[in-house]
């Protein structure tokens, strides 16, 4: 293979993910650096209720971007939050693109304004949509083979209940995209 003919010098996985007291395959050097990644959650625009922006930025404001840092990456790991997609704190052109409106913040009351100002109603128990509709049972879904999405997702879920959301958590196959997607049950599952 590749990795053991010495021609891989970096990969994400597999080796990279080896514990640190454990020894490499003879011949394979690994390293760990520091660096930055990101998780995402990726939302089904062409469902009828995830298309909703109250309810997208509800879900987001309530979600708490440190717990889900902490789980991801393990307490201890020291990671940074980064508040915007595209800079790091140093770069030129950087800015905050998340604090102001609370994103991440995991701010229950926020969340619940949000969605009383767009006329959500029963929030916190059955929450109905502005159509007086009860919002569905959203699908969130996950790479199978990654175990932090799962646990991520849950987490998100969990969070997401506190609105009143019932948020179902399923694996999809490999191959598909490395995100956390969210959409109504009956929804097409990834947009075309």
């Amino acid at each position: 293979s590749s990795l053991s003919g010495g021609t891989v010098d970096a990969m994400q996985g597999s080796a990279a993910e080896l514990p640190s007291d454990a020894t490499p395959p003879a011949g394979v050097a690994v390293s760990r650096t520091p660096g930055s990644g990101w998780e995402q959650i990726v939302f089904n625009l062409r469902d009828h209720f995830v298309h909703d922006r109250a309810l997208r930025l509800a879900i987001l404001t309530v979600v708490n971007r440190q717990a889900l840092l902490a789980h991801a990456a393990g307490p201890d790991a020291g990671g940074v939050l980064l508040d915007n997609r595209f800079f790091l704190t140093q770069q030129p052109g950087y800015r905050d693109d998340v604090t102001p409106v609370h994103l991440g913040s995991g701010n229950l009351a926020a969340a619940e304004t949000i969605l009383q100002s767009a006329g959500y109603k029963g929030i916190g128990h059955v929450l109905f949509a502005p159509s007086v509709h009860p919002v569905p049972p959203l699908m969130m879904r996950y790479p199978d083979h990654d175990s932090t999405d799962r646990q991520a997702a849950a987490l998100v879920a969990s969070e997401a209940r506190q609105l009143g959301l019932t948020v179902t958590v399923a694996p999809v196959g490999r191959g598909l995209p490395a995100a956390i997607w969210l959409q109504h049950e009956q929804g097409s599952a990834f947009p075309a």
